[in-house]
């Protein structure tokens, strides 16, 4: 038999099985998620949305539904590890790394948007709620409650204060809106069965290596994960809709740890020990920092991006050395 040899070598070294395996299902995420991300963006444009509510809204919520996928399939097994290192992770990665490509690329972001401006403390305070409720080694269904809600109220201030309801569309031919929508379908099962292969590839990993499933899913998954992001964001710099780009970031960062972790622990609570998460607590508030001091210069040059590429890379070291 032809692939004889080959299945002897993966039976004979899983890790490289694994890895293969986790390779690929992080391109059909990054595939699908494409596709998925830009039907609803245009689907939002026809509505008559603005660049950023799609950029923190629509694009951020379709774009995280591979973290959220992940996530839940880490919760059905038990493991609160894969859930906090795919959302923390995912959200480091594009504070620093789909941030700072962004900026790299489009060499001069202008941050001047006021909605954007207007909300920044709101944003900062919803990305340490979830590291404030872990502090007893747990996220119960009350917490996950919190961070629903927590949600639902951010989205409220940002629609208040978009003000541009009046230009939504009152109705968009029923063609268009169901091709959008079986096509947004069709790229969620494949994010959805991509997903579960990655997590139980992802621990595979772990364990072929010896280190936790946490550490696998803060820097493989979180990295892969965030693929569309980086995507999504860099084609917005080049064809001068950077709001979208920020607003995806921003908007993906606060839906993760608001709405998904809160539907995530109503649905079983997680636990996980706080002590586990002190270094991507650092750099998280570093990260944002940053990007909050960015919005109030209201722009961001080239360099910038680079000293958030070498924040992700101190963060990986420190990680490496200290987790």
């Amino acid at each position: 038999m032809v692939l004889e040899p080959v299945f002897s070598f993966f039976q004979a070294h899983p890790f490289f099985f694994h890895s293969l395996i986790a390779a690929f299902s992080l391109v059909i995420i990054g595939k699908a998620s494409d596709i998925a991300v830009f039907g609803i963006s245009d689907y939002a444009k026809r509505l008559g949305l603005s660049d950023y509510i799609v950029g923190i809204l629509v694009v951020s919520l379709a774009s995280s539904v591979p973290e959220l996928v992940s996530s839940i399939n880490g919760a059905l097994i038990g493991e609160g590890g894969i859930i906090f290192g795919t959302i923390l992770g995912s959200n480091i990665v594009e504070l620093t790394i789909v941030l700072g490509s962004v900026a790299i690329v489009g060499r001069k972001l202008a941050l001047g948007c006021k909605v954007l401006d207007d909300t920044k403390a709101d944003i900062f305070i919803l990305l340490m709620l979830p590291f404030i409720l872990i502090t007893d080694g747990r996220i119960s269904r009350v917490d996950g409650a919190v961070l629903v809600f927590a949600f639902i109220l951010y989205v409220f201030i940002l629609w208040n204060k978009e003000g541009e309801l009046g230009r939504i569309k009152k109705s968009i031919p029923f063609k268009v809106l169901w091709r959008d929508t079986f096509l947004f379908l069709g790229c969620l099962v494949a994010i959805m069965l991509a997903s579960r292969w990655l997590v139980h590839s992802s621990i595979s990993i772990a364990n072929d290596i010896g280190v936790s499933p946490f550490i696998v899913a803060l820097v493989v998954i979180g990295i892969g994960s965030s693929v569309s992001d980086a995507s999504i964001g860099i084609r917005a710099a080049i064809r001068g809709h950077q709001d979208v780009g920020i607003g995806n970031v921003l908007g993906s960062n606060v839906v993760k740890v608001t709405l998904f972790l809160g539907v995530l622990a109503l649905v079983r609570p997680i636990e996980f020990p706080f002590s586990s998460l002190w270094i991507i607590l650092i750099f998280t508030v570093v990260a944002t920092g940053l990007t909050l001091y960015f919005m109030s210069k209201k722009i961001m040059f080239w360099w910038h991006g680079i000293v958030m590429l070498l924040l992700y890379a101190t963060f990986l070291g420190v990680q490496w050395l200290l987790g």
